[in-house]
């Protein structure tokens, strides 16, 4: 095979494999959590992700869902736009989710994992009020083509 061919389809398989896909319900592999730890109830996997679901039901009728996100590649890579996506396909866009940076004698730190906890149905009494998406600035990367939002500010 030529280099030629042998590049157009190491570049062709390089797009796909970064490419986003939807997320998948897949079983969950034993081997992918540790014997000590709570047992999710969902796992999730799309082309970048593996994304556990874990539930505590609070009084009053509201339940605190966790995702525990993997990068598939096991980077630490942590991506905001992402993480904003994952909570919006798996939540729904009107769920509010939060990472916690916990004091010192909580800390957790095992794996390249990450958590985001969603009160379901609650609103943060905390965070802004109003939708402004930018990329009208230096410090602010640009959007993708085909994914930038309708009400992107550009200018």
């Amino acid at each position: 095979m030529s280099k030629r061919k042998t590049s157009a389809r190491a570049r062709r398989s390089k797009k796909k494999s970064h490419g986003w896909t939807p997320f998948k319900e897949t079983p969950i592999l034993l081997e992918f959590v540790p014997q000590d730890a709570r047992k999710p109830e969902k796992l999730y996997q799309n082309s970048r992700y593996w994304v556990f679901w874990l539930t505590t039901p609070l009084a009053g009728g509201h339940t605190i869902v966790e995702l525990v996100i993997r990068n598939k590649d096991q980077s630490a890579k942590h991506d905001w736009r992402e993480f904003q996506r994952i909570k919006n396909e798996l939540l729904g866009p009107e769920e509010e989710a939060v990472e916690l940076y916990p004091a010192e004698s909580r800390l957790t730190d095992t794996k390249n994992e990450f958590h985001l906890w969603c009160i379901r149905g609650m609103r943060f009494p905390f965070g802004w009020n109003e939708r402004e998406i930018s990329e009208a600035s230096e410090r602010q990367r640009p959007w993708p083509e085909g994914e930038k939002p309708a009400d992107l500010r550009s200018g």
